[in-house]
């Protein structure tokens, strides 16, 4: 057989995806005389500083007095309502920075929260925040917020603000301080132009802008411009935002380039020998590597890597699998985050074209990533979205090349976009996966939206089949105010295999229908809304059309006013199971099933120091019972010091098949005793895995871009019952690894 040659193949599909990407947006743009974009919001021009600001949190400067307040109204508990106390805030700009200050006067100063001082964890505390839609895309934005301890926290959004498109994971070069008094809390926050991408169009740059202050103790939000609680997250949703002009501006494009260097050692279980109680080997790691970040124009990045290294990211949640399909895992490592959002091609649930964790991470293991590229941004009026990886050979598994092109527009209008993505994995021995989709998601009217995607994959030595092929379509009325509803179709042929993706099941139809309505009680005392509502969600085989699954879930949310909530409905289920299979050490038997359970939970009111949301759930299972428990309380223990528990009880009751009792416990610690330094020890524990992991990262921050990190992995064993001396038992440490990191980020000018 003749070698296949990858690069012919790869230029074949690249060609075949330009030419349909082109006839796919040349119709979309040219078909109809209404697809011409439709005009803009007026904007307002941003003014500009007069004079130098010191960045110290006391914003009592003569430059701040020539620049007018920022009008708010009151979001929640209910929407125009007078304020509670007064709030100022003032955006301005200059050459290389844009700042924001706030007045952030209180009534009651001594009941400011400000507890965490850890990045990033800020959710229960008084907050200032300031929402920036640089590309006037109308879809993706960043929000930095800050609270009276100073903390920075950096959230990319994308999907206009849906809950699903936040990237917390998300971090960039900015700075922020503040004060208090007797009279309140006060806020000066500094973002450099370095670290935003925006468009350059006449001199002029139009973003869009969300400025809000929170108090916590009240669940009492104020915004700029008056945007109602008509959505979910409407607070930063980028649609919505006030439109600002900036002039003058030339962008600065500097070259970031940050080398790690690393050492530490790893243990694993020694070979069992004859006649001797085995330990553990040694091995013995030391690593350099680099990080590159270039700003190739005012709106477009280029990040690259070398020898990649991830040791200071989280572990992941162990999770119990109540299913016969795979469980999903968010993508949590910093390389893959800038602009997450544009590589976003969902095709029903978790399902999705490309997952970035495809990438050095396989079967929860590391691979070795010897280098590569990721290319994001915007070119003319094309989001565009580039990623080229290798990874090197780790035992059994052999290095691969995975690729990605991803480009989308808008269309029609603000709210509509059309594009497309082609992904390419080639592995050893001439393999190859490659997919293709094509994507648009059009603002029909008001909040209605339709959403078409079809994606079509080929792997290497498989006959081209319509069996590869995955069709999605919806129609949504997307609101958190009065009625909403989706009505969503799916079909996936049997062989449907996006190699860089995510897919939980194939070969089926899917029909799912989700309709709600949001009451907003202002004139009550305590209620601030309820939302009763209903979604069913059925799968059909491909083959003979029968009934697969089935769900559907009654549910009626209640929300206080002071920012409680709860939740209870029924869940009726159905599934007719061909095939046995495995359930927590029970099989399940091929037969058809009607069961159901009764779930009620709720997040009460956060007191200053503690959070306590709850789960519970109870019903039938297939042949037996489930009971499931869930309780994740929050302490803050003082500033600085948090502690978060969690733990999950399913209780799997079958008779004559048996009981299972599958317990999760998570501990996660947090110190912060200054802003400089910060620890985080997440302990887990998993009976179903038999294993408890310890996860502790220590990071000495001595300035922006310049940190040392001591990492802490180890794993146990916790049941084994072994039936010899020689037995692994003796030994419960599966793994174990102790890792310094240290990088530093130098700025070059260009």
């Amino acid at each position: 057989m003749a070698p296949i040659d990858h690069q012919n193949l790869i230029a074949m599909f690249i060609h075949r995806f330009s030419v349909l990407l082109s006839c796919f947006v040349g119709f979309l743009l040219t078909a109809h005389p209404l697809l011409a974009r439709q005009s803009t919001p007026p904007s307002t021009p941003l003014p500009r500083l007069g004079s130098e600001v010191v960045l110290d949190g006391s914003p009592f400067e003569v430059a701040w007095e020539a620049i007018p307040t920022l009008p708010t109204v009151v979001y929640e508990p209910v929407f125009g309502a007078d304020p509670s106390v007064r709030t100022e805030i003032r955006v301005a700009y200059d050459d290389t920075y844009i700042y924001a200050a706030a007045w952030l006067w209180d009534d009651k100063p001594d009941q400011i929260r400000a507890v965490s001082q850890v990045r990033d964890e800020w959710e229960s505390d008084d907050a200032f925040a300031l929402v920036l839609d640089t590309f006037n895309d109308r879809e993706n934005a960043m929000w930095f917020a800050t609270t009276p301890a100073g903390i920075r926290a950096d959230i990319a959004v994308s999907g206009d603000g849906s809950e699903s498109g936040l990237n917390r994971s998300w971090n960039t070069y900015w700075d922020v301080e503040t004060t208090r008094n007797e009279e309140g809390w006060f806020v000066e926050m500094r973002i450099p132009f370095s670290s935003l991408r925006f468009q350059i169009e006449d001199g002029q740059v139009r973003m869009g802008l969300i400025a809000y202050r929170y108090i916590a103790r009240k669940n009492e939000r104020h915004i700029h411009p008056a945007i109602p609680p008509n959505w979910s997250l409407g607070f930063v949703k980028p649609s919505q935002a006030a439109r600002v002009d900036l002039t003058g501006l030339e962008r600065e494009m500097p070259v970031y380039i940050t080398p790690y260097v690393a050492t530490g050692g790893g243990w694993v279980p020694e070979a069992p020998k004859l006649g001797r109680v085995h330990g553990l080997d040694r091995t013995t790691q030391r690593d350099i590597g680099l990080d590159v970040k270039v700003g190739l124009t005012e709106n477009l990045a280029l990040d690259l890597t070398a020898n990649t290294d991830f040791a200071q990211v989280e572990a992941d949640n162990q999770q119990v699998n109540l299913t016969r399909f795979s469980l999903f895992f968010p993508e949590k490592r910093a390389f893959f985050q800038e602009r997450a959002g544009i590589f976003s091609f969902g095709l029903q649930g978790f399902d999705r074209l490309f997952h970035s964790r495809t990438i050095g991470l396989k079967d929860g293991q590391s691979v070795p990533i010897l280098g590569g590229a990721r290319m994001v941004g915007r070119l003319a009026d094309w989001d565009v979205g580039v990623v080229s990886m290798q990874t090197g050979k780790q035992g059994s598994i052999y290095g691969e090349n995975f690729g990605v092109l991803r480009a989308r527009r808008q269309v029609l209008n603000d709210l509509s976009t059309a594009g497309g993505m082609f992904t390419s994995r080639l592995g050893p021995n001439g393999t190859a996966n490659l997919a293709l989709g094509l994507d648009s998601r059009l603002n029909i009217t008001g909040d209605e939206f339709l959403t078409v995607r079809l994606a079509g994959t080929y792997d290497q030595g498989s006959p081209v089949s319509t069996e590869a092929i995955r069709g999605f379509l919806s129609w949504d009325r997307v609101r958190n105010e009065g009625l909403s509803y989706t009505l969503e179709m799916v079909r996936s042929g049997r062989s449907f295999n996006p190699g860089m993706g995510f897919v939980s099941r194939n070969d089926f139809t899917k029909l799912r229908n989700m309709i709600k309505t949001d009451i907003f009680t202002d004139e009550h005392r305590w209620l601030r809304r309820v939302q009763p509502g209903l979604w069913t969600s059925a799968y059909f085989r491909n083959g003979d059309g029968s009934l697969e699954s089935l769900r559907s879930q009654g549910f009626l949310t209640v929300e206080t006013k002071s920012g409680a909530f709860f939740w209870l409905g029924p869940t009726v289920r159905y599934e007719d199971i061909r095939v046995s299979f495995p359930l927590s050490g029970m099989q399940i038997q091929p037969d058809t099933y009607l069961f159901g359970d009764f779930w009620v939970g709720g997040i009460p009111g956060s007191t200053k120091r503690m959070t306590l949301p709850f789960d519970l759930r109870t019903g039938p299972f297939y042949d037996g019972w489930w009971h499931f428990a869930s309780v994740r309380p929050t302490w803050a223990l003082r500033t600085g010091v948090d502690l978060q528990a969690e733990y999950e009880l399913n209780a799997l009751r079958f008779g004559e098949l048996g009981r299972v009792n599958a317990h999760i416990a998570r501990l996660r610690l947090q110190l912060a005793p200054s802003r400089r330094f910060s620890s985080n020890t997440f302990l887990q524990y998993s009976s179903a895995a038999k294993r408890i992991t310890v996860n502790a990262r220590f990071r000495f921050h001595f300035q922006e871009g310049q940190d040392l990190w001591l990492v802490f992995n180890e794993g146990r064993l916790t049941d084994t019952s072994p039936s010899s001396p020689d037995q692994f038992a003796l030994h419960p440490v599966t793994d174990r690894t102790v890792l310094l990191k240290y990088t530093h980020t130098f700025q070059m000018s260009r």
